[in-house]
Order: structure tokens, then sequence, then C-alpha cells
């Protein structure tokens, strides 16, 4: 009868364990405000030269406990350049931010990687804590580069479905003023 109070007590904690866990987690990610940053969202980095146009999709991920910040950086013409993705993350309600560490991948030449830091910049919307803008810096073949960027959430979930597709139609869409101010675009007479 002992073995069998033993089972019992086992399963009882460890359903009380991730019990715990699901709502210590709910509870952490609502305290300071109701994050809203979930979803596919646009970059404009006025100076990417050349690359001005990245694309990424923000996702909680409950048995990692953090926010995935991953997505694709565009030449100016839509096709793609390089793919991100997020080995670390931490929201700062405080400051109003959240800082993620990424790992890119160059297209040119996939086996090589770097890493980089960035920073969401959140506003106040209501009672929602929402992407504004933010910076990353990162070190590639180049050098080190620090870019700031513009975010826009992109609200039709027909657009940017494969990341690894010339986009330039859907960037049109998304940030019509941008695509005409990128670096690459012809000069109105």
């Amino acid at each position: 009868m002992e073995w069998m109070w033993t089972i019992v007590g086992a399963v009882l904690g460890i359903v009380g364990m991730f019990v715990f866990e699901y709502l210590w987690s709910l509870i952490a990610r609502r305290s300071g405000g109701t994050l809203a940053i979930e979803g596919t969202w646009c970059e404009w980095t006025p100076e990417g030269y050349g690359r001005q146009f990245s694309v990424g999709v923000i996702k909680y991920r409950f048995w990692k406990r953090r926010y995935d910040f991953d997505g694709t950086n565009y030449y100016n013409d839509g096709r793609p350049y390089c793919h991100w993705s997020t080995t670390a993350s931490y929201v700062d309600k405080e400051r109003k931010e959240l800082h993620y560490i990424f790992a890119n991948h160059d297209l040119s030449s996939p086996q090589v990687q770097s890493y980089g830091y960035g920073v969401v910049s959140l506003v106040v919307r209501g009672k929602e804590l929402v992407p504004s803008d933010g910076f990353y810096l990162y070190s590639g073949s180049n050098g080190a580069r620090q870019m700031g960027h513009s975010m826009l959430r992109v609200t039709d979930s027909a657009l940017f479905l494969d990341r690894s597709m010339n986009v330039a139609t859907d960037l049109q869409k998304v940030l019509p003023n941008e695509w005409q101010q990128r670096s690459d675009a012809a000069k109105a007479n």
C-alpha cells in the first residue's frame, strides 16, 4: 500500500510542478503591463545601405521561458540576405525593452555564423506594451555594426509566409514610403 501512495505523491508532485511553472510564467509575463509583442514585424533600417528591410516574428516559447525574435534581413530588391534566430532574450518591463542575443546566418556562406545583440523598445498603448523601434549590434565579415530601425506590425497574415522567397511586393505593401526611400531606389524628378 505504501508504494501506491508513493506513486500517487510523485504524480501529484509532477502535476503540481507543471501547474506552478505555468502560473509563474503567466504572472511574470503579465506583471508590469500586458505584452503585446507577439506577431510578425517589419523593420526599416535607414542606414542599412543596400539591406534596409527585415521581417521578424516574435513568439513566446513556454519551455524556454523566453520570447524569440527570429527573422530575415533582405536586400533592397527583396531577396533574402541572412536569417537570424534568438539564442537568449529578456524582457525588462521597467525600462520597456526586449533584449535578445541572436545567431546570424549569411545565405552566401551558410556555414558561417556570427552573433549579435538587439534591443526592441516598447511603448505603452492603452494597457499594453508594444514594439516601436530598436537597434542591433553584430559583427560580420566587414567588422562590427550598430543599426537603428523602426518597427511596424504586419496585420495581413497572407504576407511574408516564406522567408526564403523574394518579398519585394510584400515590402512595398507594408512599408510603401520606406520602399521609395531605400538607398538604391530611383530618385524622383
